[in-house]
Protein backbone atom coordinates (compact mmCIF):
# COMPACT_ATOMS: atom_id res chain seq x y z
CA UNK A 1 0.00 0.00 0.00
CA UNK A 2 1.62 3.47 -0.80
CA UNK A 3 2.42 5.90 2.11
CA UNK A 4 -0.45 8.16 1.28
CA UNK A 5 -3.08 5.27 2.62
CA UNK A 6 -0.87 4.95 5.79
CA UNK A 7 -1.53 8.54 6.52
CA UNK A 8 -5.23 8.02 5.91
CA UNK A 9 -5.26 5.20 8.28
CA UNK A 10 -3.71 6.88 10.65
CA UNK A 11 -5.58 9.56 10.09
CA UNK A 12 -8.67 7.50 10.42
CA UNK A 13 -7.67 5.93 13.58
CA UNK A 14 -6.94 8.95 15.18
CA UNK A 15 -10.45 10.68 14.05
CA UNK A 16 -12.62 7.45 15.32
CA UNK A 17 -10.61 7.13 18.53
CA UNK A 18 -11.09 11.20 19.13
CA UNK A 19 -15.21 10.83 18.32
CA UNK A 20 -15.22 8.16 21.09
CA UNK A 21 -13.65 9.31 23.61
CA UNK A 22 -15.02 12.79 22.99
CA UNK A 23 -18.52 10.92 23.64
CA UNK A 24 -17.71 9.51 26.50
CA UNK A 25 -16.43 12.68 27.99
CA UNK A 26 -19.09 14.67 26.98
CA UNK A 27 -21.61 12.32 28.70
CA UNK A 28 -19.77 12.53 32.00
CA UNK A 29 -19.88 16.65 31.03
CA UNK A 30 -23.83 16.09 31.35
CA UNK A 31 -23.56 14.28 34.48
CA UNK A 32 -21.05 17.06 36.38
CA UNK A 33 -24.48 19.60 34.86
CA UNK A 34 -26.72 17.43 36.33
CA UNK A 35 -28.47 16.76 33.19
CA UNK A 36 -31.14 14.49 33.15
CA UNK A 37 -30.25 10.95 32.44
CA UNK A 38 -32.34 11.13 28.88
CA UNK A 39 -29.84 13.97 27.37
CA UNK A 40 -26.93 11.14 26.79
CA UNK A 41 -28.52 9.74 24.53
CA UNK A 42 -29.65 12.45 22.71
CA UNK A 43 -25.74 13.22 22.08
CA UNK A 44 -25.50 10.43 19.58
CA UNK A 45 -28.75 11.32 17.73
CA UNK A 46 -27.50 14.70 17.13
CA UNK A 47 -24.18 12.80 15.94
CA UNK A 48 -26.17 10.96 13.98
CA UNK A 49 -28.57 13.72 12.65
CA UNK A 50 -25.89 15.68 11.35
CA UNK A 51 -24.95 12.39 9.05
CA UNK A 52 -28.74 11.62 7.46
CA UNK A 53 -29.29 15.77 7.41
CA UNK A 54 -25.67 16.37 5.91
CA UNK A 55 -25.42 13.30 3.55
CA UNK A 56 -26.95 14.67 0.54
CA UNK A 57 -24.22 17.85 0.44
CA UNK A 58 -20.97 16.41 1.87
CA UNK A 59 -20.54 14.19 -1.20
CA UNK A 60 -20.64 17.01 -3.38
CA UNK A 61 -18.53 18.65 -0.97
CA UNK A 62 -15.57 16.10 -0.62
CA UNK A 63 -15.90 15.84 -4.51
CA UNK A 64 -15.83 19.74 -5.52
CA UNK A 65 -12.70 20.25 -2.79
CA UNK A 66 -9.10 18.10 -2.46
CA UNK A 67 -10.28 15.44 -0.13
CA UNK A 68 -7.31 16.09 2.23
CA UNK A 69 -8.60 19.69 2.76
CA UNK A 70 -12.17 18.35 3.54
CA UNK A 71 -11.28 15.96 5.80
CA UNK A 72 -8.40 18.56 7.62
CA UNK A 73 -11.54 20.82 7.94
CA UNK A 74 -14.04 18.39 9.00
CA UNK A 75 -11.24 17.25 11.87
CA UNK A 76 -10.97 21.06 12.75
CA UNK A 77 -14.81 21.10 13.00
CA UNK A 78 -14.26 18.31 15.42
CA UNK A 79 -11.20 20.15 17.26
CA UNK A 80 -14.08 22.96 17.68
CA UNK A 81 -15.98 21.00 19.38
CA UNK A 82 -13.78 19.32 22.16
CA UNK A 83 -12.73 23.50 22.42
CA UNK A 84 -16.49 24.19 23.02
CA UNK A 85 -16.37 21.71 25.39
CA UNK A 86 -13.65 22.49 27.44
CA UNK A 87 -14.56 26.13 27.30
CA UNK A 88 -17.80 25.24 29.38
CA UNK A 89 -20.24 24.98 26.19
CA UNK A 90 -23.31 23.17 25.49
CA UNK A 91 -22.49 19.58 25.80
CA UNK A 92 -25.37 18.36 23.23
CA UNK A 93 -24.26 21.69 20.71
CA UNK A 94 -20.39 19.97 21.16
CA UNK A 95 -21.28 16.57 20.02
CA UNK A 96 -23.45 17.80 17.55
CA UNK A 97 -21.00 19.44 16.08
CA UNK A 98 -18.74 16.92 16.18
CA UNK A 99 -21.42 15.23 14.32
CA UNK A 100 -21.60 17.38 11.43
CA UNK A 101 -17.63 16.92 11.16
CA UNK A 102 -18.04 13.54 10.86
CA UNK A 103 -20.40 13.64 8.39
CA UNK A 104 -18.27 15.58 5.92
CA UNK A 105 -14.58 13.57 7.26
CA UNK A 106 -16.87 10.20 5.81
CA UNK A 107 -17.46 10.73 2.30
CA UNK A 108 -13.77 12.40 1.56
CA UNK A 109 -12.06 9.46 2.96
CA UNK A 110 -13.56 6.64 1.18
CA UNK A 111 -13.50 9.27 -1.88
CA UNK A 112 -9.46 9.43 -1.34
CA UNK A 113 -9.16 6.02 -1.10
CA UNK A 114 -10.36 5.40 -4.84
CA UNK A 115 -7.81 8.16 -5.63
CA UNK A 116 -4.61 6.66 -3.57
CA UNK A 117 -5.24 2.55 -5.07
CA UNK A 118 -6.21 0.84 -8.00
CA UNK A 119 -9.45 -0.91 -8.35
CA UNK A 120 -7.71 -4.17 -7.33
CA UNK A 121 -6.54 -2.80 -3.71
CA UNK A 122 -9.94 -1.32 -2.66
CA UNK A 123 -11.37 -4.23 -0.90
CA UNK A 124 -8.34 -4.77 0.92
CA UNK A 125 -8.12 -0.95 1.56
CA UNK A 126 -11.51 -1.15 2.85
CA UNK A 127 -10.90 -3.77 5.25
CA UNK A 128 -8.27 -2.07 6.42
CA UNK A 129 -9.88 0.88 7.37
CA UNK A 130 -12.63 -1.37 8.60
CA UNK A 131 -10.14 -2.47 11.13
CA UNK A 132 -9.08 0.57 12.21
CA UNK A 133 -12.58 2.34 12.53
CA UNK A 134 -13.46 -0.73 15.30
CA UNK A 135 -10.07 -0.46 17.12
CA UNK A 136 -10.38 3.06 17.14
CA UNK A 137 -13.55 2.71 18.71
CA UNK A 138 -12.82 0.41 21.39
CA UNK A 139 -9.60 2.33 22.42
CA UNK A 140 -11.50 5.80 21.76
CA UNK A 141 -14.04 4.35 24.33
CA UNK A 142 -11.61 3.37 26.68
CA UNK A 143 -9.66 6.32 26.58
CA UNK A 144 -12.81 8.46 27.02
CA UNK A 145 -13.38 6.22 30.62
CA UNK A 146 -9.93 6.51 31.70
CA UNK A 147 -9.78 10.31 30.62
CA UNK A 148 -13.28 11.03 33.30
CA UNK A 149 -11.75 8.07 35.85
CA UNK A 150 -11.66 9.37 39.44
CA UNK A 151 -7.53 8.78 38.97
CA UNK A 152 -7.39 11.36 35.78
CA UNK A 153 -8.85 13.58 38.07
CA UNK A 154 -6.19 14.04 40.54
Amino acid sequence: MPTGFHVLIAAQFVSGLADNALLIVTIARLDELGAPLWWAPLLKLGFTLAYVLLAPFVGALADAWPKARVMFVSNGLKAGACALLVAGGDPLLAFTLAGIGAAAYSPAKYGLVTELLPPARLVAANGWIEVCTVGAILLGTALGGLLVSPSAQT
